[in-house]
């Protein structure tokens, strides 16, 4: 059958159809090839020889530096899952709930706005398909008093939503880690001008910096993780390499056993929930 093509593992099983686990997750396969590609109506655009370059160094670049970090399921998203909408589409599709740019996991496809600057649209669509290309998981929620059991996301790189489907925990530092990656992605292939499709644009610093009070708060943990466990480690970096493989590979563990031996019992679920500075 081959596995899934956008996703790690798929959970949550009725105990009566544990042994049909291959099964399960070929249909969500077909679901991902059904759905994923489907055009979005009136808002849709066209891709142009550039937006295709464009998309394909930003595809490259992800896979890059997820592969610098361990990934080892490399996942190819087909072009046709990846839809260019006129500016204020990704809005529309979304009810307000993203500006730009989206990834979504249930259908394997982004969305991103169309907007002016090659380089802002680079930016976007680099961003997203980090998301999409992290650690991720399915599940069948667990029946619970008022929700019924569906198929919902369970693990999104760092994001953990709990078996319910009710609550979220760690957003905040996935898109951290990810805004730190488009940082990355910006100073190396941009500003450098790695590729001749960037010799003639200039990215806006406002493109290039996003979700500044999220990776605050990663900068921040990692700056008082380390200064508080400096006999483990031999750099700051060693402490972000293990947030960074919590959303690359899933490896949360590691962090886990990290927060609760600096914080003590309980800090790692506080810091699943935290929006403000490092837990003290």
């Amino acid at each position: 059958m081959g596995e899934i093509p956008h996703l790690d593992r798929a959970i949550g099983l009725p105990q009566s159809e544990r042994g049909r686990q291959r099964e399960y997750e070929k249909r969500l396969t077909d679901v991902f090839i059904e759905n994923g590609h489907q055009p979005i109506p009136e808002l849709e655009l066209e891709k142009t020889e550039r937006d295709r370059e464009l998309l394909r160094v930003a595809q490259e670049a992800v896979d890059d530096y997820l592969a610098r970090y361990g990934r080892a399921k490399r996942i190819q998203i087909p072009p046709a899952n990846i839809h260019v909408l006129a500016i204020g589409g990704v809005d529309k599709v979304t009810k307000g709930r993203h500006l730009e740019g989206a990834a979504s996991f249930m259908k394997g496809s982004v969305i991103i706005d169309r907007v002016p600057s090659d380089s802002e649209f680079v930016l976007i669509a680099f961003h997203e398909l980090f998301h999409l290309k992290s650690y991720s998981a399915l599940q069948i929620t667990r029946q619970a008093s008022k929700v019924n059991p569906r198929l919902v996301e369970y693990r999104q790189g760092f994001t953990v939503v709990n078996r319910d489907g009710t609550e979220e925990y760690f957003a905040n530092l996935e898109e951290a880690v990810v805004a730190h990656f488009t940082h990355r992605f910006y100073q190396d292939y941009l500003k450098a001008n790695r590729s001749q499709l960037f010799s003639n644009t200039v990215a806006t610093t406002e493109a290039a910096i996003s979700r500044s009070d999220e990776l605050d708060l990663l900068d921040r943990t990692v700056d008082h993780i380390w200064e508080n466990n400096r006999g483990t480690f031999r750099s700051r970096e060693q402490v972000l390499d293990l947030f960074i493989r919590a959303q690359v590979n899933g490896d949360l563990l590691p962090i886990a056993r990290l927060v609760e031996r600096t914080y003590g019992k309980g800090a790692f679920r506080r810091l699943g929930k935290t929006t403000g500075g490092p837990l003290e």
